[in-house]
């Protein structure tokens, strides 16, 4: 069964208004220098193949391709987009950008960690991997990894050898009308830890609810966070550079703190035409601290992230947040 496999391609070349993406990201050993990489297919009114490429660099590049030159395994995660060449193995990079600059290399991944999968979650959305025609669905391929090799960008060579790499991917019609999403693989004290948390607006029979979904995961043990799992958000604010989240699972509180920056455009599907722009931020600065409250000990002292993925698009009033804003 496909939901068994979410890593795999799970759509098809004749369906319509689909998309469906990877998302790899690569920080270097400092923290200092990111590069996520999103292959994918856009099945909408101009449908094509792309490779999105955003950095830390203060800029991000949508590269668009026939579809013709886009492979996708429906067995495993391996995705070829022109000369572009994705997989749990590695990355390998041979593109130029809109300007004519080229990017290029091969980065190795060691050691993946993968999410556990049962029968009740057969990927991070948990049960509700079982419902179909969910407006977006998302999969953890891997918490994190290491990273061998560089990739050079015009004169520049960026070298990730002894970083730590992540992927993840969505696919369906469209991304949400309102969601934050927060990643990040790289603590300064933990350096094995991976966090990712996703607060969204669902459609769902007719109406819609704010969702969550993500994962800590430290000291070789994942801790679940979903909606499904009756965690529930005691406290969401929005502030001009600053987003506090509290969440209650049933004995643990997860903290959450991420400072924004502007981040870079990227584009986002609409009925799998890739013609909604957001931004994204890869050199975002997060603190995440997990408390067992029933026992009274922490599980995850406040560690930090200088280099984590952010998000932050639609309406935050959707979401049930306090916005507070200039």
């Amino acid at each position: 069964m496909k939901m068994f496999n979410s890593e795999a391609f799970q759509g098809s070349f004749r369906k319509k208004n689909y998309f469906e993406g990877w998302y790899n990201k690569l920080v270097a050993p400092d923290g200092r220098t990111t590069l996520a990489a999103i292959p994918g297919i856009s099945l909408g009114s101009d449908s094509h193949a792309f490779v999105q490429i955003n950095t830390s660099l203060g800029a991000s590049w949508y590269c668009r391709y026939p579809l013709d030159q886009a492979e996708l395994s429906p067995r495993e995660y391996r995705v070829r987009i022109g000369k572009n060449l994705f997989s749990p193995q590695g990355m390998s990079l041979d593109l130029s950008t809109p300007d004519g600059t080229p990017i290029q290399g091969q980065v190795t991944y060691r050691s993946r960690i993968p999410y556990p999968k049962s029968l009740y979650r057969p990927g991070i959305m948990g049960p509700y991997s079982y419902v179909p025609a969910m407006e977006c669905n998302h999969g953890l391929v891997s918490a994190g990894h290491d990273l061998e090799g560089s990739i050079q960008y015009g004169d520049a060579a960026l070298d990730f050898t002894g970083g730590r790499g992540y992927i993840e991917k969505d696919w369906g019609r469209s991304f949400p009308s309102s969601w934050i999403w927060l990643q990040a693989n790289n603590f300064s004290t933990d350096p094995q830890a991976s966090f990712m948390l996703s607060i969204a607006r669902i459609p769902w029979m007719g109406s819609s609810f704010t969702g969550l979904l993500g994962y800590l995961y430290t000291e070789n043990r994942f801790y679940h966070l979903g909606s499904y799992l009756g965690s529930r958000i005691l406290h969401l604010e929005i502030l001009p550079q600053d987003i506090r989240i509290q969440i209650r699972t049933r004995s643990r509180l997860l903290e959450v703190h991420a400072h924004r920056d502007d981040g870079q455009e990227l584009a986002a599907p609409v009925q799998g035409s890739m013609v909604r722009t957001i931004k994204e931020s890869v050199a975002a600065h997060l603190s995440v601290a997990l408390t067992d409250t029933a026992r009274g000990r922490s599980l995850f002292s406040r560690d930090e992230s200088t280099a984590a993925g952010l998000e932050v698009s639609g309406s935050m009033a959707e979401l049930g947040a306090e916005e507070k804003m200039p």
